[in-house]
């Protein structure tokens, strides 16, 4: 029995051709990959690139100058005597917080409840009460009563606020009274209304002298009174509040320079004042230390 090679094999007929032909072509026909596949494709290539990471850093909260709230109609003026500051210059040679220190221990602790305030409104005549002041911020401030005029408030044995309850006079928020301000005859009243809260350390936003425009002698005093504050606060609780002027007769507040150029006019101007005088060399070696 012989074996038959390749090359004894006879020639493929024609349809034996064309079925070799077909057959090749089906086999070699190239489909599109699924849809899927590109995806997961093109998941592949972003994970291997290699692209910087970005970080998305959440934006940096900005507080309120105290500028800013008044202009806002949320500045809160908390009005302090200036009795005290210097009292005790001839025994110690250092100014003193007085009632400022009493205030501070209590925005420390429980805050200082059920406490009067003024709102200022810019270009209006609203005072002050007192001619030193804390500055607090009106939208971060827990408040209880806003009135238009002084409204004799006082706290019962149990802590309870007592105020004026006139409904013409209470207003439900701060830029209602400040509206009320502008468009009415409130002022003629009183030119000074009563916002009553709670005030802890992180609603203060400074401190103010009143600006005493006629009288630079008694003004220059009002500033190293309110700088001696700032100090004192500065060394004893840490916290440097920026200070302000605050003019009651055209309802403007501006910061007060800090310049040692500045302090030392004050200092030349308080020699003929006749409290103050006696005590320069003490507030000079305080503010200036020299």
């Amino acid at each position: 029995m012989s074996l038959r090679t390749s090359l004894d094999s006879p020639p493929a007929t024609n349809s034996q051709v064309a079925d070799l032909h077909e057959v090749e072509a089906s086999s070699t026909l190239v489909l599109p990959p699924a849809q899927e596949s590109l995806n997961e494709l093109m998941e592949r290539a972003l994970k291997i690139k290699d692209e910087p990471v970005l970080e998305l850093k959440a934006r940096e909260f900005v507080p309120k100058t105290a500028v800013e709230l008044f202009h806002s109609d949320a500045l809160l003026i908390r009005g302090m005597s200036d009795e005290e500051v210097f009292e005790d210059i001839p025994f110690t040679d250092r100014p003193k917080l007085g009632a400022f220190r009493k205030e501070m221990e209590y925005m420390k602790d429980t805050g200082l409840v059920n406490t009067s305030s003024t709102l200022g409104v810019p270009g209006k005549g609203v005072g002050m009460y007192k001619p030193l002041a804390f500055l607090f911020n009106g939208e971060s401030s827990e408040l209880q009563h806003i009135y238009g005029i002084d409204s004799n408030s006082c706290t019962t044995e149990t802590g309870e606020l007592i105020a004026g309850m006139n409904p013409e006079l209470t207003y439900d928020t701060l830029g209602d009274l400040a509206t009320a301000v502008r468009t009415t005859n409130l002022l003629s009243k009183a030119t000074i209304n009563e916002v009553n809260g709670k005030f802890k350390t992180k609603d203060l936003v400074g401190l103010a002298a009143r600006s005493i425009t006629k009288n630079p002698i008694g003004d220059a005093a009002l500033n190293l009174k309110i700088r001696s504050i700032q100090k004192l606060i500065q060394q004893k609780y840490g916290i440097k509040l920026p200070i302000y002027k605050y003019d009651e007769t055209t309802g403007r507040l501006t910061q007060l320079d800090e310049s040692t150029m500045t302090i030392r006019d004050e200092l030349n101007t308080i020699r003929l004042d006749p409290v103050n005088r006696n005590y320069r060399a003490q507030i000079q070696e305080f503010l200036l230390g020299d």
